[in-house]
């Protein structure tokens, strides 16, 4: 289970360690846009989002929550900027861009001792932002694995889990970033989109507040709410067995039945991709795919197996994807979502 202690060295006036549900931390600029106030009031948490640091402005949110967890930051920390400068993306020398447009730049620590509820993180922190944008803007949203979310052919947010190990407890920071109120470029229309594009095309409003009676176009997407839903929706989903997690995923996933490009090295590197069958998932996170034809991609380990009156076929080896260790791109024509 994930712990709601405070490390002592983070620890607040208030003798009472556990974290209070009627209570929240707020470590932020007073010049900001974001209110931690209707933040507070939209979240329903025992630890997640019960402690906030809040910035302008920073290089890396995945560097700044990790020095705050060096420094004691107890799990469900929540560290949320308006403008990364340096955000980065999965994969070698990927960049994230993070304009300040009342978009969603933030990362949770999350700390625990169990390996099966580290690989649950692996899927419920994508399904928690694709289950908010269906239930609070009727946005039907997708998991691309491993931790990306789209909508159609279109990206809308990705996330950056990496974990490390103190002891026996696996310390968790999870970045994610999530196109909110951004109207992007029309360059940039055409492979990525927002929840407030998505919204507006779908309902002819973008009101997703749900104390709101306007049906502006104009409106923009209450970040506060969408970001205290995000924090239940995790919190939820933490709290259930990992079978269940595993089945509401395979609800909201995009891939599985589905040809996919697997590129094992470096995106610009063509001659090492291979395209396969995605047939679904292990208990661990890693996407299993089949490889339909062997004999004419490069593909090392198939071999022929016999079908009938001796003629023979190549056997279509099954293998398991490492996030790690590969990126996974649909073939956009098959998609049907």
């Amino acid at each position: 289970m994930l712990s709601g202690a405070i490390p002592s060295s983070s620890r607040s006036e208030n003798k009472d360690d556990t974290p209070n549900p009627n209570r929240i931390q707020t470590y932020y600029h007073t010049d900001l846009t974001f209110q931690p106030k209707p933040f507070q009031q939209h979240l329903n948490t025992t630890v997640i989002g019960r402690y906030l640091h809040y910035l302008p402005s920073v290089t890396s949110t995945m560097d700044v929550m990790m020095t705050l967890a060096d420094q004691g930051a107890p799990t469900g920390t929540l560290l949320l900027a308006e403008r990364q400068t340096q955000g980065r993306g999965r994969g070698e020398n990927r960049v994230w861009l993070s304009p300040s447009r009342g978009n969603l730049y933030f990362n949770v620590l999350l700390r625990t001792h169990i390996m099966t509820e580290l690989w649950k993180l692996n899927f419920a922190i994508p399904l928690a932002v694709v289950l908010v944008c269906e239930k609070q803007c009727k946005v039907p949203a997708r998991v691309k694995w491993p931790n990306d979310v789209w909508v159609g052919s279109k990206k809308m947010a990705g996330m950056l889990i990496n974990s490390s190990v103190v002891g026996t407890n696996f310390i968790v920071n999870a970045g994610i970033g999530i196109n909110v109120n951004d109207e992007l470029d029309e360059e940039m229309r055409g492979s990525a989109t927002s929840v407030y594009l998505e919204a507006q095309a779908r309902t002819g409003t973008t009101s997703c507040d749900s104390s709101s009676t306007s049906s502006s176009k104009l409106s923009l997407i209450n970040r506060e709410e969408f970001l205290a839903r995000f924090c239940n929706e995790l919190e939820r989903l933490l709290s259930m067995p990992q079978e269940e997690v595993m089945e509401l995923y395979k609800k909201y996933e995009m891939l599985v039945g589905k040809e996919v490009v697997v590129m094992p090295k470096k995106r610009e590197d063509a001659s090492s991709h291979y395209t396969a069958t995605a047939i679904g998932y292990s208990e661990a996170g890693h996407l299993r795919v089949r490889i339909d034809k062997p004999e004419s991609q490069k593909i090392a380990g198939w071999k022929q197996v016999e079908v009938a009156d001796g003629e023979t076929r190549a056997e279509a080896p099954e293998v398991e994807l490492v996030s790690e260790e590969v990126s996974i791109r649909p073939y956009l024509e098959n998609l049907k979502i």
